[in-house]
């Protein structure tokens, strides 16, 4: 399967699992404009998050259940809409926007499109905003266990592009101006279940025939198993914005 569409096969499963961002980094998109794309909205983390903020804001997804899910995350907001459909295909005026958001989900758009129709897309003050956020593997031992557990067992975990590709991707299509990074942290606690919930939603394990994730999850169980029963993860939040070209 295709990893992004992944995501689609497990929709409640991966909006109770998975975390949004901290209020530092929405804040700050928020900032941005009033009038925001979001591209791969999923079940509405950051939709929610930036409308709440005042946001006028049309979340883009190729799921139709996660799209679903979104509705019902926002139903009590009125400044939300949703359009199932990738960013390559969908039809949008041109200059209609103050921001182009994407939370998690900027890595799976084309690049030979995404710059370009980003550009049309964004009014003449217009940004680019992406947010990245990421377990920091590095900090602690047992996430370093887990990351030795993707890279022996998950054929797809090396295959991820990273931040600083979709950095150089962004000034290399002369379509915006130079990116600006900010880096923000946070330490979330997780009791073991939803720890194992959460790495069973990651694309390369979804992406696993059935025998190798359950196999992949066992090894993942057992290893949490000598962890105390509140695990505490370190994570980093990296925004990139950039201004567009006109």
């Amino acid at each position: 399967m295709d990893l992004k569409r992944t995501f689609g096969t497990i929709g409640k499963l991966y909006d109770s699992a998975r975390t949004g961002y901290v209020n530092e980094v929405i804040e700050d998109v928020a900032k941005l404009g009033t009038t925001f794309l979001e591209v791969g909205c999923g079940t509405g983390k950051a939709t929610k998050a930036l409308a709440e903020k005042g946001c006028d804001i049309i979340g883009l997804d190729i799921s139709q259940d996660l799209i679903d899910i979104a509705k019902q995350n926002t139903s009590h907001l009125y400044n939300v809409a949703y359009i199932k459909s990738s960013f390559e295909d969908t039809l949008l005026s041109e200059n209609s926007f103050d921001v182009i958001t994407s939370a998690q989900a900027w890595h799976w758009v084309d690049p030979k499109v995404a710059y370009k129709k980003a550009n049309k897309l964004l009014k003449n003050d217009g940004y680019l905003a992406v947010l990245w956020k990421a377990q920091e593997y590095e900090k602690t031992e047992l996430l370093s266990n887990v990351k030795k557990l993707f890279f022996r067992n998950c054929p797809d975990f090396s295959k991820k592009r990273s931040l600083g590709f979709i950095q150089d991707d962004i000034e290399n299509s002369d379509q915006f101006n130079k990116v600006d990074k900010k880096v923000y942290r946070s330490e979330l606690e997780f009791s073991k279940e939803d720890y194992a919930n959460l790495v069973s939603t990651m694309s390369w394990v979804i992406n696993m025939p059935e025998e190798y994730r359950d196999n992949f999850m066992t090894k993942l169980n057992n290893l949490l198993d000598t962890q105390p029963d509140k695990i505490t993860v370190p994570y980093r939040y990296n925004l990139l914005t950039a201004k567009v070209k006109k």
